[in-house]
C-alpha cells in the first residue's frame, strides 16, 4: 500500500487562494459562534427535560421505598445526565455537519474561478515528479489535462473519488502517493474543528 503525504494549503503565497480560505475563515468564525449559543441553548433544555424526568421518577420511589429513593435518585441523575450529554453533542455534530456542507458549496463556487486552475498548477509545480507519476483529478477536472500537461510529462487520469477538487500524485516507484485533495483537507479540517472550534488554515 502506497504511503500518503497530506498538502498543507495553509502554506500558499497565492493572494487567489487566501481570499478564498479567508472568506471560508470568516464563515466558521460566524457559525462557530452560533454553534456554541445553539449548544448551551439546546443543553439547558435537555438537562431541564432530563432533570424533570430524574425528579418525578425519584418522587414514585419515595412514594413506595424511601429507604432506596435516595441511591435510585443519583443513578437516575446520572443516567439523565449522560444521556442529556449525548444529546447535546448529537446536536453540535449535526450544526458542525451543516457549517461543513456549507464550505463545500462555496468550495464548488471556488471551482468555477480562476484561482482553482492555479491551484492546480501550484499544486503541481510544488511537486518533483518523475515521468512515470500519475496525477489524478477529479472527472470534472480532466479539462485541465492539455493546459497542465504542459507542466509535467506525468500521466493524467480521473479518480472519482475526489469529489471536491484538488489533485494527487502518485510515485510508483516510492510508493508514494502525495494528496493534495480538497476532500483530504476539509476531512482534516472537520476533524480539527470538531475537536477545536478552530479551522487549521491561517488568515496569514
Amino acid at each position: 500500500m502506497a504511503k500518503t503525504k497530506v498538502f498543507d494549503y495553509s502554506s500558499s503565497n497565492d493572494n487567489r487562494m487566501k481570499v478564498f480560505f479567508n472568506a471560508v475563515n470568516a464563515q466558521v468564525d460566524s457559525a462557530t459562534n452560533e454553534i456554541i449559543r445553539e449548544s448551551e441553548t439546546e443543553k439547558k433544555r435537555i438537562i431541564k427535560k432530563a432533570n424533570d424526568k430524574s425528579t418525578k421518577r425519584a418522587y414514585d420511589d419515595v412514594q413506595n421505598t424511601a429507604k432506596k429513593s435516595g441511591g435510585k435518585y443519583s443513578l437516575m441523575a446520572n443516567k439523565f445526565e449522560l444521556e442529556a450529554q449525548k444529546d447535546v453533542l448529537r446536536h453540535r455534530n449535526s450544526l458542525i455537519d451543516k457549517l461543513f456542507s456549507e464550505i463545500e458549496d462555496k468550495i464548488s463556487e471556488f471551482r468555477k474561478t480562476d484561482g482553482y486552475f492555479n491551484l492546480l498548477v501550484k499544486s503541481l509545480e510544488s511537486e518533483n515528479m518523475s515521468d512515470n507519476a500519475v496525477v489524478y483529478l477529479m472527472p470534472d477536472d480532466m479539462k485541465y489535462v492539455e493546459k497542465l500537461s504542459k507542466l509535467t510529462k506525468a500521466e493524467f487520469k480521473p479518480d472519482s473519488s475526489i469529489r471536491l477538487g484538488g489533485l494527487s500524485v502518485l510515485y510508483p516507484d516510492e510508493s508514494v502517493i502525495s494528496d493534495k485533495t480538497l476532500d483530504t483537507l476539509l476531512k482534516e479540517e472537520k476533524k480539527h474543528f470538531a475537536s477545536s472550534g478552530k479551522l487549521m488554515l491561517n488568515n496569514d
